[in-house]
């Protein structure tokens, strides 16, 4: 048995632990390679590798192909890695290989050589050890150039066609730790001996292709520096967690920034203690589908607390890098890789733990995390937190229109009802330290339409851990949700505090929570960070003159809702009809909304309470789809109510089937009514089919996707 004593933390690691309120505790990394690490790396298909070029840059790549990639060669932590290579572009390779390219040995004494760090990987298994060591010898020998790439190199460097070649390297390794599989997504490896690299682009200022690269990526590998050493390691989640930053200011130099959220990881924060003594480091965001591959260097800061949430939504620990070089190769890599679609984790670090993943994704990846400058256009298919939908979403993007309060306002639930089996309403009333901020001539807290963000940590937080299999995405959830106001601003009186109400659907951690909370006076009590959002029916224009009014059609504001969908609805429409202001326009009321909404008949308990609740005038123009089987609806009380009040010439039309195009395009070609907006409160894949069936015309839907 070996026995060592464990090397101590560098300043820049004691630094960040400090920041980071990380205990004390011995550093992990072995000042060796042991017999075991040994035996995971010679079973892994893929290394990253770091190293410094002969201009004190920091680079990274990521080598591929058969097992073994890397494997121990002689005593003494020495391995032997051996590999097809991109011989013209790829950073790394020339930097060890000071350009020799035609399989001239290069040799280095083992104590003075090049630092190499490197991260062997086999993201099949989710299994990684990391390494640190000094080149000791290496060849590369590079394919012949192709006639026409020999011509195109002197046309110009972009566009320029490279070549491959095999790679072998000696590293003496003097450091070495096995790492967590949290964030790795599976993939198979395979070699790929018909890469042809071509460099794409040389740009610090990504472009649109590049950047689309990178919002597809769903892992990277940074390569960073210590005092006496180097460190490689991976960084995965959803594809997109890496954001490009873009550059509004024309005169600020033409490079582009990435950022991305630092999740919870083993707390050692090896490569941030590293960014702390030196900025200067390296990634690689290899595209293992097409082999793309974008090598990035340039200066890393560290974004801790409010300095990253103002950057990166619901994030407390971010990088921020500034890019100083850049290569984009297309087709570069002589690898590629597959996600491996199964149901069973084979961590070796969990060997019997089982879990139900999505192409190979791992379950410990959190939601994708905007700059809080962007906003989302795409729908997020790899959340794995079904807790956020169209109406409890995660903490979205500050807008202009966001207004945040004192940490003191609280929210006390004080009644919640019971809709359907998976649909609850809550009754909250708000609280504050400060009692002058309710006094009644006070402006509202919120607006209509809005959205109420609450802090559920202070119940749900459990501190730290490093792995959790059985709520892993608890690693990096904050317990902040947003809510829909679900009801109409009353202001506070002298006597009574300003009270709200929400729909929620119990389908995650926070809801299934707060579903099972006593409603009795001050039994629940939540924090509240804030209202925002900009989800608002636009004023409907009035005709101004009796001739118009006898010759106009009827103007309506149109709103599409799905499921709880209908919670922004409720909030907007007053008691009484709109009435006509002084320049022409008026206030939305029930009078102006025409009501399209699609629901499952599992869920008929919500529209007995909205129609039961709902002003009179919107119930003549709703129109109800239920979906879901004969057998289910058979019987059901709650629909009975609703067919009798049909019947009853209400104005609310029940039709027992999906939302159709025909039902939209329908409302105009009665010559009786002109929608003047289209609003959408639905998911994503129907808010497509909805839009696609309005070509050409303006919806306005808020967008939960983030």
């Amino acid at each position: 048995m070996a026995f060592y004593q464990a090397l101590p933390w560098h300043e820049g690691e004691d630094k960040i632990h400090k920041l980071t309120r990380v205990p004390p505790a011995d550093n992990p990394t072995h000042p060796m390679l042991s017999s075991f690490l040994a035996k995971r790396v010679s079973t892994s298909p893929t290394i990253a590798l770091g190293t410094i070029d002969d201009q004190g840059r920091v680079w990274c790549t990521v080598w591929g192909g058969d097992v073994p990639i890397a494997q121990q060669v002689a005593p003494g932590g020495i391995i032997g890695v051996r590999s097809q290579v991109d011989a013209s572009f790829d950073p790394v390779v020339q930097a060890l290989y000071s350009g020799k390219d035609d399989g001239e040995v290069v040799r280095h004494d083992p104590n003075t050589g090049k630092m190499v760090s490197g991260l062997s990987i086999k993201l099949e298994d989710r299994d990684r050890v990391k390494l640190f060591g000094r080149m000791m010898a290496g060849s590369l020998s590079a394919d012949e150039r192709a006639p026409e790439a020999t011509e195109q190199a002197h046309v110009e460097s972009e566009g320029q066609i490279g070549r491959t070649g095999n790679a072998q390297l000696v590293l003496q390794i003097t450091q070495s730790l096995g790492n967590c599989p949290k964030y790795l997504n599976k993939k198979t490896i395979k070699s790929y001996p018909d890469a042809k690299p071509r460099l794409a682009s040389e740009s610090a200022l990504l472009n649109e292709e590049a950047v689309a690269h990178v919002h597809n990526a769903d892992l990277f590998f940074v390569a960073s520096r210590g005092p006496e050493d180097m460190d490689c390691n991976y960084r995965g989640g959803p594809p997109g967690f890496v954001r490009v930053q873009r550059n509004q200011d024309p005169s600020q130099p033409q490079s582009s920034v990435l950022v991305w959220p630092e999740y919870s990881g083993n707390n050692l924060y090896q490569t941030l203690g590293n960014i702390m003594h030196d900025p200067k480091v390296g990634i690689v965001i290899p595209n293992l589908e097409n082999g793309n591959v974008l090598y990035l260097t340039g200066h890393a800061e560290i974004l801790i607390d409010k300095a990253a949430s103002t950057i990166i939504q619901k994030s407390k620990l971010a990088v921020r890098l500034t890019i100083t070089a850049a290569r984009f190769v297309q087709d570069g890599l002589p690898f590629r890789g597959e996600p491996c679609a199964d149901n069973k984790d084979v961590s070796s670090s969990h060997p019997t733990t089982t879990h139900s993943i999505t192409d190979g994704q791992s379950p410990y990846n959190p939601r994708i995390r905007y700059l809080t400058s962007e906003l989302p256009s795409t729908p997020d298919k790899t959340n794995p937190n079904p807790e956020s939908n169209s109406n409890s979403t995660s903490t979205p993007p500050p807008d202009e229109h966001r207004h945040f309060h004192s940490p003191t306002l609280t929210a006390t639930l004080t009644k919640k009802t019971k809709l359907t089996p998976t649909i609850t309403k809550y009754r909250f009333s708000l609280h504050s330290s400060n009692h002058a901020s309710f006094d009644p001539s006070m402006s509202p807290l919120w607006q209509p339409g809005q959205y109420i963000a609450l802090d559920f940590s202070d119940e749900l937080y459990m501190g730290y851990t490093h792995m959790n299999d059985n709520e892993p995405t608890s690693l990096n959830d904050d317990f902040i949700r947003t809510f829909t106001i679900a009801s109409i601003y009353t202001p506070p009186t002298a006597n009574a505090a300003p009270e709200f109400e929400i729909v929620a659907r119990n389908v995650g951690v926070v809801t299934k929570w707060l579903s099972c909370q006593n409603d009795r006076s001050g039994m629940t009590r939540i924090g509240v960070s804030g209202f925002g959002g900009t989800f608002r029916f636009e004023k409907v224009a009035v005709a101004s003159t009796e001739e118009e009014q006898q010759g106009s059609r009827k103007k309506k504001n149109a709103f599409i809702a799905a499921g709880i969908g209908i919670t922004p609805l409720l909030g907007q429409v007053s008691a009484t009809p709109s009435s006509a202001s002084e320049n022409g326009a008026s206030e939305p009321g029930d009078d102006d909304v025409l009501v399209l909404w699609t629901l499952n008949i599992a869920d008929i308990g919500l529209a007995l309470d909205v129609v039961n609740s709902a002003p009179g005038a919107m119930k003549r123009d709703m129109r109800l789809f239920v979906t879901g089987t004969e057998t289910q609806a058979k019987g059901n009380e709650n629909m009975k109510v609703l067919r009798g009040l049909e019947e009853q010439a209400s104005g609310l039309r029940i039709a027992r089937r999906r939302l159709m195009k025909e039902d939209l395009t329908a409302l105009e070609k009665s010559g009786e009514i002109e929608v003047q907006n289209w609003h959408l409160c639905t998911a994503p894949t129907l808010r497509k089919q909805v839009q696609e069936w309005l070509d050409g015309k303006t919806v306005v839907f808020e967008n939960f996707d983030y």
